[in-house]
């Protein structure tokens, strides 16, 4: 079963998230900024879904420390914002982003492609299929 992480300052997006992503059949387990994320996170997860626009470390910050720091080489990035622009989305090579309000059908499609196996590869960093 894939594991997906989420982690948002906003409580009632973080259970929505996770009531709908725990239906489709993921293991899901939620943390509300990057430093409880660190100290509770058991293993690395297949996804994470990080608001790109936390106070304190930012969601580009702390996806970095997941690979840097942490040794987390396979985890996918999918990153939701109210305020999504090219240069944030550039800016940190991710595997995906979304604009909120981020619709359900969307979220499952979205962690459905990420978990795939060798499901999909940007052509470069930063690029994804569904923002060309």
């Amino acid at each position: 079963m894939p594991k997906v992480y989420i982690v948002d300052d906003e409580p009632n997006i973080r259970h929505l998230f996770e009531l709908v992503l725990k239906d489709d059949g993921y293991e899901v387990l939620s943390f509300a900024s990057g430093r409880e994320l660190k100290e509770k996170a058991p293993v690395e997860p297949d996804v994470l879904i990080i608001d790109l626009l936390l106070p304190g470390d930012d969601g580009a910050t702390i996806a970095s420390r997941c690979r840097k720091e942490w040794g987390w080489g396979k985890v996918r990035f999918c990153f939701v914002t109210g305020s999504l622009t090219l240069n944030h989305f550039l800016a940190g090579g991710k595997d995906l982003m979304l604009e909120k309000p981020v619709s359900i059908d969307v979220l499952r499609e979205s962690v459905r492609t990420l978990t795939r196996p060798a499901a999909w590869k940007p052509l470069h960093p930063g690029v994804s299929p569904w923002h060309g």
